[in-house]
């Protein structure tokens, strides 16, 4: 599901204003449906889509009281999504966690207890060696530095 949202004032009101006749703007949401493409066969990706790593993510469910407030949260959440999404992509490449969920990606990967150190200019990473899925991250961060710029 997605939303273009419109802000829309009130209707002018063409009699005299003051301080305590002036209408309140307000802002009205209003859903527009997406444009649907058919898209080729050969062109469709495999499983379901990639809205559903954020179910119940409806307009009914912003969790902010204004709409600027509500604006900023969806922008800080699909930033979230795109990185959960290139980590998945660049690190876990030729495993089957590359097409792990987000509730089983936190399940499994984001809860390793690990601690950060600060050794000189070196910021080392030590995760849990009892923790089932600590070889798999930290394969995946090992891949992400050996991706990172030189310099």
């Amino acid at each position: 599901y997605s939303a273009i949202c419109t802000a829309v004032a009130p209707e002018p009101v063409r009699t005299r204003l003051t301080h305590a006749t002036t209408p309140s703007v307000g802002h009205q949401l209003v859903p527009h449906p997406p444009a649907r493409r058919p898209i080729p066969a050969g062109q469709r990706p495999a499983g379901r889509g990639i809205t559903t790593g954020c179910p119940n993510s409806g307009l009914t469910n912003l969790p902010l009281q204004g709409f600027d407030q509500n604006q900023i949260w969806c922008a800080i959440v699909m930033l979230a999504v795109e990185l959960t999404a290139w980590m998945q992509i660049l690190s876990l490449h030729d495993h089957a966690a590359r097409r792990w969920e987000p509730k089983r990606l936190r399940l499994r990967l984001f809860t390793i207890p690990a601690t950060l150190a600060r050794t000189g200019r070196r910021l080392l990473l030590h995760l849990a060696d009892k923790a089932p899925w600590a070889n798999l991250a930290q394969d995946g961060v090992h891949r992400l530095v050996a991706l990172a710029a030189p310099g």
